[in-house]
């Protein structure tokens, strides 16, 4: 047996009318495809600068509230990207952090949910659904920063001191009794 050996066939040279119909296809998927392109280059090209995407909320409504009930946020709720100013709800006690920052919302997933505020907000282009707490690895504790107080001496102690009037009045009343006067 004689192995079998494939050759390429050579294309014969067909009508005219075949190879025009195969250049008219071949250039209609290309003129179609350029038309698709040249449609949606004015969408791409004159979209208003500052458009946001589909999942944005509507301006400032994305907020915080502090977390915990030992302490509270003096402004009451912050917008997103501003801070917390913390105050404790005991005045003896003092926060372990001043102020906590509110996330900001920068639009962009980034990998964190667009720094927490898609679990808060929820999806949609309406106002945020919720606020974001924050604050909750602060803690109050009493106050280091003693208040300075004056201790008045006690009772029997302010009894054995003699101002310095009444010594002089003492000698005075002694000289004039001898009968010593001043020169």
């Amino acid at each position: 047996l004689k192995p079998l050996r494939l050759e390429a066939v050579p294309r014969r040279p067909c009508c005219q009318s075949h190879r025009l119909a195969e250049m008219l296809a071949r250039s209609a998927v290309a003129f179609i495809s350029a038309g698709a392109l040249f449609a949606q280059l004015p969408a791409l090209l004159l979209q208003p600068l500052g458009s946001q995407a589909m999942w944005a909320w509507t301006a400032n409504t994305a907020k915080c509230s502090y977390a915990g009930t030992d302490a509270m946020c003096t402004e009451g709720a912050v917008g997103a990207g501003s801070s917390c100013t913390v105050k404790c709800t005991d005045t003896a006690m003092a926060p372990s952090k001043t102020t906590v920052p509110c996330p900001e919302v920068t639009g962009k997933d980034g990998g964190n949910g667009d720094n927490g505020w898609w679990g808060v907000c929820k999806k949609g282009t309406d106002a945020c659904q919720g606020q974001m707490q924050i604050g909750s690895d602060v803690v109050c504790a009493v106050s280091t920063t003693a208040k300075a107080t004056t201790t008045p001496a006690p009772a029997s102690s302010r009894a054995s001191h003699m101002s310095v009037a009444s010594v002089v009045v003492a000698l005075m009343a002694v000289t004039g009794s001898l009968g010593l006067r001043a020169a």
